[in-house]
This record gives structure tokens, C-alpha cells and sequence, in this order.
């Protein structure tokens, strides 16, 4: 889950320009107010940056999305993928890929890397599709395939870390 490691490197940030200091992984209740203060001030500004994001995009007619909408499954999903077209990825990346008798949301198989599109509600709350995402995973791997996981928070509260994430996936493999 990349977007709460976002967050605790934000806050570990936030500890050292406010001078706060932990020890043992404990902090005063006074500090900890202050913390969640600025945790909740953090999930504001990266929801307000992706509702302008997304507010611009829909402004701008993308016919490559158009032409493809059909094929995702979730607004996550098409929302993703209009940001690699944004940032060029869209070309090395294939929607709703097909690996054995596996699908994956996304593939870059120039890179063997599945990105999969984690929404709250099935992936991590429903014990069952828990236990299907472990075997894709496991099967994916025996394949030589890494799959990196992207929930649906991260998608809506701050795409430019998704997309940050994924690139850092793909720099042995593509060169901007």
C-alpha cells in the first residue's frame, strides 16, 4: 500500500521541521494532536490537488481514452490510466492484460510489471478475494511478473504518487 507510506514519510518529515521528538515510537498527547492535525490538513490538500487534476482533465477531450473507456472496470481504473497517458507510460502499457490464465488491471510487459488497481470495498476488506489476490501474486511471480498494488485512496487522493511509483518500477526498463 503506497499511499499510508506516503503519509508516515510526510509525517517523519513534519517531525523534523517541527522539532518533535519521538522516543521509542512515542510521542506526547500534545504532539500526537498536532500530528493528526497535520495528517488531516496532508489528506486535504492531496484530495483538493486530484479534484483540480481530475476537474482539468475533464475539460480536455483524450480520443485514446475514449476509444478504450469500454475496457476498464472501475472509475479508479480509467482514471489511472488517463494518467499515464498524461505521462507518456501509455505506450508501453496494456489495460485488462492477459498473463497465462490471469488478467491484470495494467501491464507493462517491457518490464514484467502488473499494476493492479486495489479498490477498498473488495481487495481489502473481503477475506476471499484477499486470499485470490495472494495466488494471482504468487502465480504472477512464478511467471518472472512483479505486481505492484495501488489502492483506490491513493488513485483519488494523490495520483502524482501513483504515478511516481510506477515509474520507479519501470526505470531499469524504460528511459524518458
Amino acid at each position: 500500500m503506497i499511499y499510508p507510506e506516503h503519509i508516515q514519510e510526510e509525517v517523519f518529515k513534519y517531525y523534523k521541521l517541527a522539532g518533535i521528538n519521538i522516543e521509542k515510537g512515542i510521542v506526547s498527547s500534545i504532539q500526537a494532536e498536532e500530528i493528526k492535525k497535520f495528517i488531516n490538513y496532508k489528506l486535504k490538500v492531496d484530495r483538493n490537488k486530484t479534484r483540480a487534476i481530475k476537474y482539468q482533465r475533464s475539460f480536455e477531450i483524450n480520443d485514446e481514452l475514449q476509444k478504450i473507456k469500454n475496457k476498464f472496470e472501475s472509475p479508479i481504473e480509467e482514471y489511472l490510466y488517463a494518467a499515464f497517458i498524461e505521462n507518456g507510460l501509455d505506450k508501453h502499457c496494456r489495460p485488462q492484460f492477459e498473463i497465462g490464465t490471469k488478467r491484470v488491471d495494467f501491464a507493462f510487459p517491457i518490464a514484467k510489471l502488473a499494476v493492479e488497481c486495489d479498490g477498498k470495498r473488495y481487495h481489502f476488506t473481503e477475506k476471499s478475494q484477499i486470499e485470490h489476490d495472494q495466488k494471482r501474486d504468487k502465480y504472477l511471480a512464478r511467471r518472472g511478473w512483479r505486481v505492484l498494488h495501488i489502492e483506490g485512496l491513493a488513485i483519488r487522493r494523490n495520483i502524482d504518487l501513483c504515478i511516481k511509483k510506477v515509474k520507479e518500477n519501470l526505470v531499469p526498463f524504460i528511459i524518458n
